[in-house]
């Protein structure tokens, strides 16, 4: 008579159930949002080194929860789960290692599953042929399978091991957030009672936008009081980095043709000094907002005239950070039919996942940063200011209502182009209230245009929202000029606001005529292909 099957104890599942769960937690809850965190430094405000001790925490609490759970299902019931549990382990890691191509960056940008049908069918295929055979070793091979979990568990994990040993021996990345610099909040809503230069920079304010919303609702920029538009400006560069450090140094010309740490100390002195050092001596008081990376070289010395430059520790808040990051972890290692419901941009990364201290990091969070325009003060010993605030504006995706409130749904294109406006609508009504609006200079830019595709050359010439205040303008509506000016006009429109010598930066933008003849140039680079 042939014996029956001996059921296995407890200890023995448990012993079964460790090394999947420990493969599980080591490659999606671990190394994959370390690897992430690593190669993504020019687009998180923190580093993989603060990031680990989260990591290791979250990782080794879940193995250690659910494995000994899990080892509480008996017989084929424990099988068949803990054969689910590494078959997803098993997709997952071949999903990252080779199915993700083509998904581009985390730029906030829809990516268009409906042109990705074949790919996406594909893809679901693999997912189901690698669980069938986990499910057929285990019912029609079951000599095989308890060997084949394991070793493959152990060897998941092994094939890992090592780049995340290149990673903390800094041969991929270097930590650089880690040096402690970085732009606070402090001083973002004071300002002064006599001299203020403000410059709003809505990221990827692109003209065709602005000409769609106006198309829509023609009056929408009407409370413009005493701004001129310009209707055929460009941007320097198609991108954040180096667009955001453009805005302030007016460099370009090396951008690509240098490393970026290099290249962001120099640009502030290809004109001279630097714009911020001339600011401070002269007294103004320079606030920027925006992330300190998109502007600087690490610890740079061009930084210590901004107000806000902060060096405290930034201490990372475990739970929303985890949150964020596990999030991000499944938009990788999901099938590509799942991957839509966990997508999400780098700004999200960002956003509330630091504990506040005394110096809080600024991060884009459009409605509660123009909200807080609600509560400006007037400081008497400010005798000017330049504000430089950095907000999403119309950059994809948006969540934003017409209204101006926070959507929990993603909405349009031109519900937040309204929405941004109405913010500075009621900004500019809070500067009046304070007495300080005619005599402001005021600047609405994007940092650049709609680049189109981040993968593909450029498709089209792209123009780029540009709204300039003098001082001394109000109660005059908006009017419009052709004069072919460039972002590249802002530093010498700053430093003219301030009463200073400009001549080394060129032009402001109200020094050019509809009629001058300008040579121009855009730069665009071709993103690699980000395999997440």
């Amino acid at each position: 008579m042939e014996k029956k099957q001996q059921r296995a104890t407890y200890v023995q599942r448990l012993l079964m159930a460790l090394p999947v769960w420990a493969a599980l937690s080591y490659t999606f809850v671990f190394f994959g949002p370390l690897e992430m965190i690593a190669f993504s430094g020019d687009s998180l405000d923190y580093s993989y080194l603060s990031a680990t001790p989260p990591l290791i925490l979250a990782a080794v609490a879940i193995c250690i929860v659910l494995a000994p759970l899990s080892a509480l299902l008996r017989g084929k019931v424990f099988d068949v789960f803990i054969s689910l549990v590494f078959g997803i382990v098993v997709c997952g890691y071949f999903q990252a290692a080779f199915f993700n191509g083509g998904l581009g960056l985390l730029t906030g940008d829809r990516i268009p599953w409906e042109e990705m049908t074949g790919q996406i069918l594909l893809n679901i295929g693999v997912w189901l042929f690698l669980l069938a055979d986990v499910i057929f070793l285990l019912f029609f091979k079951r000599e095989w399978w308890k060997p084949a979990v394991l070793f493959i568990s152990a060897a998941l994990i092994f094939m890992q091991a090592a780049p995340t040993v290149a990673i903390y021996t800094g041969q991929y990345d270097e930590p650089q957030q880690e040096k402690g610099s970085f732009l606070s909040t402090e001083g973002m809503y004071e300002f002064s009672p006599q001299d203020n230069t403000f410059v709003f920079v809505l990221d990827r304010l692109d003209y065709d936008y602005l000409q769609y919303a106006l198309s829509i609702n023609p009056d929408f920029l009407d409370h413009l009081d005493g701004f001129t538009c310009y209707t055929d400006a460009i941007s320097a560069q198609a991108r954040t980095s180096p667009a955001l450090n453009h805005l302030l140094t007016g460099a370009w010309e090396q951008a690509y043709a240098v490393p970026t740490q290099e290249y962001y100390e120099n640009s502030w002195t290809i004109h001279g000094e630097s714009l911020l050092t001339t600011l401070d001596n002269a007294g103004c008081d320079v606030g920027l907002y925006a992330k300190y990376s998109d502007l600087f070289a690490a610890d740079s010395r061009h930084a210590e005239a901004v107000s806000n430059l902060a060096t405290t520790e930034k201490e990372l808040h475990a739970l929303p950070f985890i949150q964020k990051i596990l999030r991000l972890s499944a938009f990788r290692y999901a099938p590509l039919v799942l991957k839509d419901c966990f997508f999400m941009d780098t700004n999200e990364l960002n956003k509330g996942v630091f504990v506040e201290k005394t110096a809080v990091p600024y991060a884009i969070d459009d409605v509660k940063n123009y909200l807080g325009f609600g509560q400006s003060q007037l400081v008497s010993d400010l005798d000017s200011t330049l504000r430089f605030y950095h907000f999403n504006g119309t950059h994809s995706p948006f969540y934003m209502n017409a209204d101006g409130t926070e959507s929990e749904a993603e909405t349009d294109l031109y519900a937040q182009i309204t929405g941004t406006f109405k913010h500075l609508r009621q900004v500019f009504q809070k500067m009046k209230e304070l007495g300080i609006y005619k005599n402001a200079t005021i600047i609405i830019t994007g940092d650049h245009g709609n680049a189109v595709y981040d993968s593909k050359p450029l498709q089209k010439a792209t123009r780029t929202g540009i709204f300039y205040k003098p001082a001394g303008a109000e109660n005059t509506p908006l009017t419009y000029s052709g004069a072919p000016v460039t972002t590249g006009n802002i530093p010498a429109t700053i430093l003219k606001a301030a009463g200073l010598d400009y001549s080394a930066f060129g032009p402001a933008l109200d020094d050019i005529a509809e009629d001058d003849q300008i040579t121009r140039y855009y730069q665009k680079s071709v993103a690699e292909t980000q395999n997440w």
